[in-house]
């Protein structure tokens, strides 16, 4: 009968112990921390070819960057992180650092 009890006791402190631990990991899952990512690019022509074994890929970084972004998020389920990518991309004739600091003036809150 003692036996019983004491097993009883042992299953009941593990089951709340399991129970402690998902709502651990559920405050922890709303409480991310999210890190804002800027990325800033220019328009390029695609230059002449010196082959046809290479060619032009275009918004070659862009997609390097939405990789990126993907990547760091499957860690930051982990680490309770949570990026997010913001694109600015400048066209052919636009000036870079116009656009970046009037990105940097209008986008301050969302950089902080």
């Amino acid at each position: 009968m003692m036996r019983s009890i004491n097993q009883s006791f042992q299953i009941t402190v593990k089951v709340l112990f399991i129970i402690q631990l998902l709502a651990a990991s559920l405050v922890d899952a709303e409480a991310k921390q999210v890190i804002n990512v800027a990325y800033l690019a220019q328009e390029q022509k695609a230059p002449p070819a010196l082959s046809n074994l290479d060619p032009f890929i275009k918004n070659k970084g862009e997609s390097g960057a939405e990789l990126a972004i993907v990547d760091n998020n499957t860690t930051g389920q982990f680490t309770g992180q949570q990026f997010v990518l913001k694109k600015f991309i400048v066209p052919l004739d636009g000036n870079v650092v116009d656009v970046s600091t009037k990105i940097l003036l209008i986008n301050i809150s969302w950089l902080l």
